[in-house]
């Protein structure tokens, strides 16, 4: 049994999910603006890579979630490699949306930075609501 005190494996915490979600909301907007006013090719590539990027975050969340675990037990070995190997995947499925899917490089760039809006855009709601920096 859990206790209250315990993080969970398989749920991220309320912030990194009000995150994922701002970055999920801005990403559909770039996405849904590109589409409109530039070109097909380019609002996929800021959604693909987007949402490469956004589970790139989730990721990194769940293997540091697991690293500082509170019972002791640090991470197997093969979270290790997992977490080493997600580099590999990340920058394979990049290469293959510029190169074979041939997406416009500046749309990819776009899109990976949505995790980066997400945080930004969470940040200035919270501020916004009178949150200190530091609950944010």
């Amino acid at each position: 049994m859990q206790s209250e005190h315990e993080p969970s494996y398989t749920q991220p915490s309320l912030i990194l999910k009000n995150i994922e979600k701002s970055g999920c909301v801005i990403l559909g907007l770039l996405s849904a603006g590109a589409y409109f006013s530039v070109s097909f090719p380019f609002a996929a590539g800021i959604a693909l890579s987007g949402f490469l990027a956004l589970g790139n975050f989730r990721c990194v969340e769940l293997y540091f979630d697991r690293v500082f675990r509170r019972n002791g037990s640090g991470p197997k070995w093969w979270e290790h490699a997992m977490y080493g190997l997600r580099f590999l995947i990340l920058l394979g499925a990049i290469a293959g949306l510029i190169a074979w899917g041939q997406l416009p490089v500046v749309a990819v760039v776009l899109g990976l930075s949505a995790p980066l809006m997400g945080i930004l855009s969470f940040a200035v709601m919270a501020l916004a609501k009178g949150e200190t920096a530091a609950k944010v």
